[in-house]
């Protein structure tokens, strides 16, 4: 079941996320349940892209240049 979609909206550039009738018709407690899985893997595959964009090896700091 999908209980939750993330939009994105061309003009303002912003992506929010859409709860489904399915998700509202969950009992609380397995709502909070989905919310904190998606939550960390949203955060794994940030972090992951992140990494991507900005390797450690990349990274200069001028103050010590």
């Amino acid at each position: 079941m999908q209980i939750i979609r993330v939009v994105y909206n061309c003009n303002t550039g912003e992506a929010k996320p859409r709860l489904t009738k399915d998700y509202h018709e969950l009992p609380d407690t397995m709502q909070m349940d989905c919310l904190n899985d998606a939550i960390y893997d949203l955060e794994a595959i940030r972090k992951e892209l992140h990494d991507k964009m900005y390797p450690k090896n990349e990274v200069k700091n001028d103050e010590f240049n």
